[in-house]
């Protein structure tokens, strides 16, 4: 239990950069403390005292109630963070895909002889011919 706790506060005290991720990691600590102290500690003792039957009515009394809560809440949490994957997943492509047809217009363009060079009166025989000081 110590160590999902060191978790979770490590989760829910890191800096958050969006409001709604906030409400949502907020709502799911909110689902998750009665869960913890009415229903998974009392049956952690309850099991290791070794009375059974009390584990098992602490189970299906608080744990299994409070669990839907808990459950949504996770659910929309991870929504989020599903969506924030796809949506920067997304822009990587995007930006991937830019580099790569900007990379291949210009690998294009040099390979039509010459470049800019060319174009512009320097390079391999296109410029003006030096002369003798006309």
């Amino acid at each position: 239990m110590e160590r999902a706790e060191a978790i979770w506060r490590e989760f829910s005290e890191r800096e958050v950069h969006e409001e709604n991720e906030s409400r949502l990691i907020a709502a799911l600590g909110e689902q998750r403390r009665p869960l913890l102290d009415d229903g998974f500690r009392p049956a952690l003792t309850a099991l290791l005292e070794e009375r059974f039957y009390d584990a098992n009515l602490i189970l299906l009394q608080r744990i299994n109630p409070k669990q839907m809560a808990f459950g949504r809440s996770a659910q929309e949490l991870y929504a989020h963070y599903d969506a924030e994957f796809r949506r920067a997943q997304a822009q990587a492509t995007y930006a991937f895909s830019r580099n790569v047809v900007f990379a291949a217009a210009v690998v294009a363009f040099g390979s039509r002889g010459g470049g800019w060079g060319a174009r512009q009166g320097g390079g391999a025989g296109g410029g003006r011919k030096a002369s003798g000081g006309r």
